[in-house]
């Protein structure tokens, strides 16, 4: 619980100082909590916000883990069409 604390002071941090890409990162570390919790709804959620930056920002690792991320919290969710699919593109691009 304390290190969820940090990650959410760090990011709003990352957010005053206007550096996306900080939050991003962060965010992905708040998502990775959620997923740990069993809030695969929630974690879908956060990552939304972290997947424009990362693209832009063009931190492939990251946003692969994101990917990642959001294709097993839709697996949880029963969704396994499209955490199939997101599961095959991520295995193409990280190839």
């Amino acid at each position: 619980a304390k290190s969820y604390s940090l990650v959410r002071t760090a990011r709003r941090i990352f957010a005053s100082c206007g550096s996306e890409v900080g939050e991003a990162t962060v965010l992905l570390n708040e998502a990775q909590f959620l997923y740990a919790e069993g809030k695969f709804e929630e974690t879908i959620k956060v990552l939304g916000q972290t997947e424009m930056p990362l693209a832009q920002a063009g931190i492939k690792g990251a946003k692969l883990a994101a990917d990642f991320l959001r294709a097993e919290s839709w697996r949880a969710l029963g969704n396994l069409s499209d955490a199939q699919k997101l599961l095959k593109e991520i295995l193409e691009e990280s190839e």
